[in-house]
């Protein structure tokens, strides 16, 4: 690149680090990590991790404080490690998509304030393999009562798994339509 086009000046602010709740062993691993502003001003942001021992970790960071030591709260357990993580706003929720080693995709509802997700709103199995990444787009019924999530997901079985997720507001349920690309 040319430097006279480049930005000529580039500012970086440490807002916190959080930590996992309980003592973590040195094969703790952290997999995946995706963020979300949580109010109108972004100065309030969620962060999720995946890790190997399948748990989700919610941490909540105020931006505007440089010594922020978000409290860790585990969102979600799964059997399986998580490998991918994809998250959406919606109204005053969130519908975090989960991939695992297992090739499955799951669909939690997490309400704000942000609580424990006891059982997922919908389980897939997208791929026969590990699912490596996540990647999502949300469009609101005009009524404002449903989500349509468009999940596209790739994995270890070399596989592009597409599929199309219909949440409920009021029910909670899931339809769901799923066509697999190879």
């Amino acid at each position: 690149h040319d430097s006279s086009q480049m930005a000529s000046e580039i500012s970086v602010k440490r807002i916190g680090v959080g930590n996992p709740p309980g003592k973590q062993s040195i094969d703790q691993r952290l997999n995946a990590v995706v963020a979300c502003s949580v109010s109108t001003d972004g100065d309030e942001a969620i962060v999720v991790t995946g890790d190997s021992s399948g748990r989700c970790v919610l941490y909540r960071f105020n931006c505007d404080s440089e010594t922020a030591r978000p409290q860790a709260t585990v969102l979600y357990r799964d059997e399986r490690p998580i490998l991918s993580l994809e998250l959406s706003g919606w109204q005053n929720e969130f519908i975090l998509v989960v991939g695992t080693t297992a090739g499955d995709i799951i669909l939690l509802n997490l309400p704000n304030p942000l609580s424990f997700a006891e059982k997922p709103l919908f389980r897939y199995k997208a791929h026969s393999m590990g699912t490596n990444a996540i990647a999502i787009r949300t469009r609101e019924s005009r009524d404002g009562n449903s989500l349509l999530l468009r999940i596209v997901s790739c994995g270890d079985d070399q596989a592009v798994s597409c599929w199309e997720a219909l949440v409920k507001r009021n029910t909670g349920a899931v339809e769901a339509t799923v066509e697999i690309l190879r």
